[in-house]
């Protein structure tokens, strides 16, 4: 009687050749996700942001307004007292979404229906998006995406603001926008 236990070598082997190709697909997975999800994140932010805005300037009859840096990569928002613009917060993008940025390539278009080029298309300077107490708005586009993403556009988003205040939130689907 032979009792013997344990694993053939070549049984061990093929286990272990097989959970690496396992790991390496999973790796793969994962990394292939996490831009796409910053950039979701960091999209439903600012379009929560945004909503907000337009909502405080009607419901507390005062301007809202939201100024991109591109530089920075960062956003502030403000309410108009008298004239004079009061800061409510300070967002950057890259420190709540790393390597979140905006921009866009050229090759992902522009939004249908939009005019203007560059990461933000919101006038002034800053570029700035107005919330008026009617609920109206500036119009403008803004866009966002992983740094140095020049080979993917299905990881680009947009949000646009129409000047009857609508708010819409767009992702490219590689092929358009949506």
């Amino acid at each position: 009687m032979n009792h013997n236990k344990g694993f053939t070598l070549i049984e061990l082997v093929t286990v272990v050749a097989i959970l690496s190709v396992l790991v390496t697909l999973a790796t793969m997975s994962w990394l292939d996700y996490l831009p796409k999800n910053r950039v979701n994140a960091a999209m439903d932010e600012l379009f929560t942001e945004m909503q907000r805005a337009k909502m405080k300037s009607v419901s507390e009859n005062r301007e809202y307004s939201i100024t991109f840096n591109t530089t920075a990569n960062s956003y502030s928002i403000y309410y108009n007292n008298s004239g004079t613009p009061v800061l409510v917060k300070t967002v950057s993008i890259p420190t709540n979404y790393t390597k979140i940025q905006f921009g866009r390539n050229t090759s992902a278009g522009a939004i249908p229906n939009t005019s203007g080029s560059g990461a933000i298309t919101f006038t002034g300077t800053p570029p700035k998006a107005i919330f008026y107490t009617t609920g109206l708005g500036k119009a403008g586009t803004l866009y966002l995406m992983p740094e140095d993403d020049t080979a993917r556009d299905d990881r680009h988003r947009a949000i646009t603001v129409s000047p009857t205040g609508r708010i819409k939130a767009w992702k490219h689907t590689g092929s358009a926008w949506e």
